[in-house]
């Protein structure tokens, strides 16, 4: 067994489905407060990043987007999930451009938190553009 940092033990890990772009995986563990086992499901999945995108006029970009978990439009900062050897800036360069069509180049790293690491093991890192610019058509997902 091998002993985490927050004194749980793993005791084994296992494959589970891969479903599209998320490979899931089984965790079995050891509580150390009550010494009981658990099988915990983990969802592996690649880090995103999010832009806040500020105008010279002090306004903030937002995208809509459908959200299939919840069935319902949401309202928020431009990202997506970084494509495989991109830097994070470069992602979030990309992903502002793609989803808005606006680009700057007053960059600057904010913060990085987990997803949901409740039952993902995947990141989000998030950028601040100072000075957006709209320069190009958006080129949306199908």
């Amino acid at each position: 067994m091998k002993k985490l940092e927050s004194g749980w033990e793993e005791i084994k890990t296992e494959k589970g489905p891969k479903v599209g772009l998320l490979q899931m995986r089984f965790d079995f563990l050891k509580n150390p407060r009550n010494e009981k086992e658990i099988k915990a499901l983990v969802i592996e999945g690649r880090d995103a990043v999010n832009v806040i995108a500020v105008t010279k006029d002090k306004k903030i970009i937002l995208v809509k987007q459908l959200r299939f978990g919840t069935r319902d439009v949401s309202i928020e900062p431009p990202g997506g999930l970084m494509e495989e050897n991109e830097t994070k800036l470069e992602a979030a360069k990309r992903e502002l451009r793609e989803e808005t069509g606006y680009t700057g180049s007053e960059w600057k790293f904010l913060v990085t938190r987990a997803s949901q690491p409740v039952f993902m093991n995947s990141y989000i890192h998030t950028f601040i553009l100072k000075d957006a610019k709209l320069t190009h058509p958006k080129e949306l997902d199908e």
